[in-house]
């Protein structure tokens, strides 16, 4: 394969993961939202809630052996990638930030920061149902799980790591 068709293929890779993610947000954002209002300022409620997800969140990762070569011998070693990032965004002008979780392409949950005034924020906990399996109430349970965290993580920013 030569190195015009490699790179054409990896550009093709990373077009459908952005598409991916485009499209897994668009549907989150057509769920409805858990809502809730916190007596802290959105920038805030924002940044103690990414401050949390970048320490703990993006902690994990996949593990998988790669084999290169030295010297032409085949040495195998084990590569560790994360598979959770955070991405973040602050508006000050229209006083909003969004925060979102990604889980390889897709986002996983997705929260809108909104000032209410000066004290009072309103965040809107948008989640991707999880587990096909899974029955209706555990899928409400979990959600419910999360954003509890989310509303502990916002008002403080030293909340220890959740396994």
């Amino acid at each position: 394969m030569n190195k015009v068709a490699i790179l054409s293929l990896f550009a093709l890779s990373l077009s459908v993961v952005g598409c991916a993610t485009t499209s897994s947000l668009d549907k989150l954002e057509k769920t409805t939202p858990h809502v809730v209002q916190l007596p802290i300022n959105y920038v805030d409620a924002y940044a103690n809630a990414k401050d949390y997800y970048l320490r703990c969140a993006t902690r994990r990762g996949v593990s998988y052996p790669i084999t290169v070569y030295t010297n032409g011998t085949p040495v195998t070693i084990t590569n560790t990638t994360p598979d959770v990032s955070v991405s973040s965004s602050l508006d000050r002008q229209n006083k909003s930030a969004k925060l979102g979780i990604v889980e390889g392409a897709n986002v996983t949950e997705y929260t809108v920061f909104s000032e209410i005034d000066e004290r009072q924020t309103q965040v809107s906990f948008y989640t991707k149902t999880i587990g096909y399996l899974r029955s209706q109430e555990y899928k409400q349970q979990a959600d419910t799980n999360k954003f509890e965290l989310l509303k502990k993580v916002s008002l403080n920013s030293n909340t220890e790591c959740i396994k």
